[in-house]
């Protein structure tokens, strides 16, 4: 398993721009070493009065591209648009945990 600081000693021999704001996983994109993983997916279901909106990256990042962008706000709008529906809540597939190592939720009502 390569460590950090050595990607980031590769990263800065090779002349990779900007290596110090990558995450490990970029690193190794960028130095060739993983490939890069698809688009995170999104999936939506109702359970209840609950709509839950799921993040499916390819890896533990869950990285919003513009097309998943797209696409959690299409799903949030189906979602909004069921009567049914009282409230959002948006989790990963697979926990993602932020800088400080804090899981990611979010929730918000759609009925008053």
């Amino acid at each position: 398993m390569t460590l950090l600081y050595e990607l980031h000693d590769q990263a800065r021999e090779r002349g990779v721009e900007g290596y110090r704001k990558m995450s490990k996983a970029e690193l190794e994109v960028a130095l060739g070493l993983a490939e890069p993983p698809g688009p995170t997916g999104v999936e939506s279901e109702v359970r209840g009065a609950l709509g839950v909106l799921v993040l499916a990256g390819a890896n533990d990042e869950n990285a919003l591209s513009l097309e998943t962008l797209e696409a959690l706000a299409d799903a949030a709008e189906r979602l909004a648009a069921d009567d049914d529906v009282r409230q959002l809540h948006r989790r990963a597939r697979k926990p993602a945990h932020g800088p400080m190592g804090r899981r990611l939720r979010h929730r918000c009502s759609l009925h008053q």
